[in-house]
């Protein structure tokens, strides 16, 4: 696989933001990857980011208004916080920070489903997330977070109502109630409302 460390994958995407997209090979990424506030507009799937900071930390993509696709291999948490990401794509983390943590998508508002598999805790808080999709995560961070969904107004699904699950009180009872009513009418399903 070729290696090239961040610097040189800085480079590369100042001179060319949709770098990734003429990749046709692997490509490793040695080093942390600090990339907050670039112009960088794509990202992809043959891209490995292998370093870590002393948090444990694999990439940073924060403020970087252009990227909006979430895609690539991280060793260690990746930050897409108040970025342009629209879609979580074929993106995959091998692995948490030293807090439990894999990935931040706060305050993406052209987010508007969180889905993916992650191996530590996601947060979306003040993000457009309106639905859950395929989201499974396999482990909660240190305070026993699985996920933040603070500030999204969105239809949250029965599985995601647990404590290891954080959201608004108004997000959570609306949820409850809905559930409630659809129990109700299974129960009763000549029952008009």
């Amino acid at each position: 696989m070729k290696q090239m460390t961040a610097r040189k994958f800085k480079d590369a995407i100042n001179c060319n933001p949709a770098w990734a997209l003429t990749l046709t090979e692997p490509v490793e990424i040695t080093g942390y990857c600090n990339m907050d506030g670039s112009e960088i507009s794509h990202l992809s799937p043959l891209l490995t980011f292998r370093g870590r900071n002393a948090k444990s930390d694999a990439a940073s993509f924060s403020c970087c208004e252009h990227l909006k696709v979430a895609e690539g291999t991280f060793n260690g948490f990746v930050s897409f916080f108040e970025s342009g990401v629209e879609k979580i794509g074929n993106l995959e983390i091998t692995a948490p920070n030293k807090n439990g943590a894999a990935a931040c998508f706060c305050r993406c508002n052209a987010l508007i489903i969180a889905e993916g598999t992650f191996p530590g805790s996601v947060c979306f808080p003040e993000s457009g997330i309106k639905r859950i999709g395929g989201l499974n995560i396999t482990a909660p961070n240190k305070n026993g977070i699985k996920a933040d969904f603070s500030g999204c107004d969105l239809r949250v699904p029965a599985d995601f109502l647990g404590p290891e699950y954080l959201m608004d009180m108004s997000t959570r009872q609306k949820a409850l109630s809905r559930i409630a009513s659809a129990k109700a009418l299974r129960a009763a399903p000549n029952l008009e409302i």
